[in-house]
């Protein structure tokens, strides 16, 4: 993380400096600029380009269970995990903070959050209500502002360098809220928002809005509309090459380039759950979990590669590490690791289902949280 310093010494009382971060006159501050990459998983998805990404490596062999807790609020989203280990979820009752041993630092607010909370610059939490009440938390869980949209919200917040907020809603909008969340800009789109937006290689935005993939500018204000046909069933995931890939609810991927010209369109055979998102291998292949075809590689040029099925179907999001090994869990409640040919490398039984991805720690710890409120650690004990 890059700071910027600031010493303004201006003559004139009447001077001003338009900042995401307000600074006196004649006073010297510390700007915070930039998302912590020491951060394991700063926000949804792993990163502002949604692409499922873990950092680090999962087990090569089953892991152990090291612990589990129950919360006292259910369905947690997340975690989010910050630089010191911290595990941030959140649940139909506000944030709640573990530390890496799983024992609770706090839980704060009465909000019903439905999606997991992000990461900002300067280290806090930030969490979007499903009434559409934007809150920044502390570290240490306090409450440092709040805003209202006045929207109802049910993606995760995404989260730039600059502190700036980026918010879509079930009112077909998009906001841009600025690091003191100030509302910069407002923009409509064809229909409802109902997953995160993504981070665009062009520095823009990427937004599912209803049958529409919906690119729009930095600024939020100028948009393009791709139309998909049917209804977009999770959030866009960004390659590294700029590819905006978006899969739709009858089992449809979408391989967009940069201008919002369709490059290909793979039937993948099955239906796709909402919010079962995407995981993007380091070599532009996509994992796809479907409802009914297993999980399904698709190539770079959208050609189908392999799929790994169960007895059952999968409904929540694929995780990749940096081996492209896939985490993802079925309606078992079954995880599971496939290596980058497709083939099972072991799986275990969560007790529970969970719609969120397995997410890595910095120490190679997989946590993972259930619907039924309880969160669970796993690691190869064998090796420490």
């Amino acid at each position: 993380m890059r700071r910027i310093a600031l010493a303004l010494a201006l003559s004139s009382a009447t001077a001003s400096v338009a900042l995401a971060h307000p600074v006196r006159v004649g006073r010297y501050a510390e700007i915070p600029y930039g998302i912590d990459p020491a951060h394991p998983h700063p926000m949804v998805a792993g990163g502002p380009a949604r692409a499922g990404r873990l950092r680090g490596r999962a087990p090569l062999e089953r892991p152990d269970r090291i612990w589990e807790r129950e919360l006292s609020q259910r369905r947690p989203r997340g975690p989010t995990i910050g630089a010191d280990g911290t595990l941030y979820f959140a649940t139909d009752r506000g944030l709640v903070a573990l530390d890496a041993d799983g024992i609770e630092r706090w839980a704060v607010g009465q909000w019903h959050l439905p999606a997991a909370p992000s990461l900002t610059p300067a280290g806090h939490v930030v969490a979007v209500s499903r009434e559409g009440f934007v809150i920044d938390v502390t570290p240490e869980g306090v409450v440092h502002r709040t805003a209202s949209l006045g929207e109802p919200v049910r993606g995760a917040p995404l989260v730039l360098d600059d502190g700036s907020v980026i918010v879509g809603t079930l009112a077909s909008r998009v906001h841009r809220l600025d690091a003191s969340l100030r509302r910069t800009a407002v923009t409509a789109v064809p229909e409802s928002v109902t997953a995160a937006l993504a981070r665009t290689r062009r520095g823009g935005f990427a937004a599912s809005a209803g049958r529409w993939l919906v690119l729009l500018s930095p600024d939020v204000r100028s948009l393009r509309q791709i139309s998909l046909g049917v209804r977009a069933s999770g959030h866009p995931a960004v390659a590294d090459d700029g590819t905006v890939w978006v899969p739709t609810a009858d089992g449809v991927l979408f391989a967009i380039d940069g201008r919002g010209r369709v490059r290909t369109r793979t039937e993948l055979g099955a239906r796709h759950y909402d919010d079962a998102g995407l995981a993007i291998g380091r070599d532009g292949a996509v994992r796809v979990p479907t409802n009914g075809g297993g999980v399904i590689c698709v190539g770079p040029g959208g050609t189908p590669r392999w799929s790994a099925a169960t007895d059952t179907v999968f409904m929540g999001p694929a995780a990749i590490d940096e081996d492209d090994t896939t985490l993802v869990v079925d309606r078992g409640a079954r995880l599971y690791a496939f290596g980058a040919d497709g083939a099972e490398r072991w799986r275990l039984l969560l007790g529970a289902y969970t719609y969120d991805a397995p997410v890595l720690g910095a120490n190679g710890t997989l946590y993972v949280s259930t619907e039924r409120g309880v969160v669970q650690a796993w690691r190869r004990t064998d090796a420490e």
